[in-house]
Formats: structure tokens, sequence, C-alpha cells
């Protein structure tokens, strides 16, 4: 991924951001689940995961402890700033990119490998 190049989470955010503005997702209406976004766009659980926390972060859902994810009474046009909700998804969103980030002659995460036994002779 270039520098330039925008984050999935981020993409994701802002599609689900773009609906919610639009009226697809109406106030107080459940947004699909994690495991149903994951599936229908063919994204891990960890990238869904973390567009939701910066739509919360953006102050435009709410979770509800084993309900899922609300769109909030009052959508309001804001940009992220430094509040503690923001500051702490961004830090899970960083947490989350450094251990899964790809270095070159490093295996990625979910890398299947063939272990063989070591055969002394």
């Amino acid at each position: 991924m270039s520098s330039t190049q925008t984050p999935l989470f981020t993409a994701l955010a802002d599609s689900l951001e773009r609906q919610i503005r639009d009226g697809a997702y109406k106030v107080g209406e459940k947004l699909p689940s994690l495991r149903e976004i994951a599936t229908l766009r063919n994204y891990s659980k960890n990238t869904v995961v973390a567009a939701f926390e910066l739509l919360v972060a953006r102050g435009l859902v709410e979770p509800r402890h084993g309900a899922g994810f609300f769109v909030k009474e009052k959508v309001t046009k804001t940009e992220p700033n430094d509040t503690p909700a923001f500051n702490g998804a961004m830090n899970i969103v960083w947490l989350m990119n450094m251990q899964l980030r790809n270095e070159p002659g490093q295996l990625t995460v979910g890398d299947a490998v063939e272990l063989h036994p070591i055969v002394s002779h």
C-alpha cells in the first residue's frame, strides 16, 4: 500500500458514513453486523472493527453491548478531532496496523508455514 492510498478500514468507514448521511441507514437503525459486512465485502473482521471504531469516533454510530452498532440520534457534520474517543479508536487502529504491516522478507499474518522436522544423519 502506498502512502497516498486510503487504508481499507478508512474507505469502509467513509462508505458507511455516506450511506448514513444519504439516509440508507436511519437514525436509531442498527447497522449490519461486523460478520455480515466482512462476508459481504470480503474484508477481514479486523478491518470492519476498525471501520466501526472510526464511525464511533466520528460521532455517527454508537455501540450497544450485545446488540450491535446503531446510527446515533443526532448525526452532525464533524471532522475527526482530538477527542478521547477518536484518540482511542486511532490508537487501536495504529496498533492493528503495526501488528499487521507487511515487511519485505517477513511472513504476513495468516500465511501458512509448512515446518519440516530436522533430520540428523
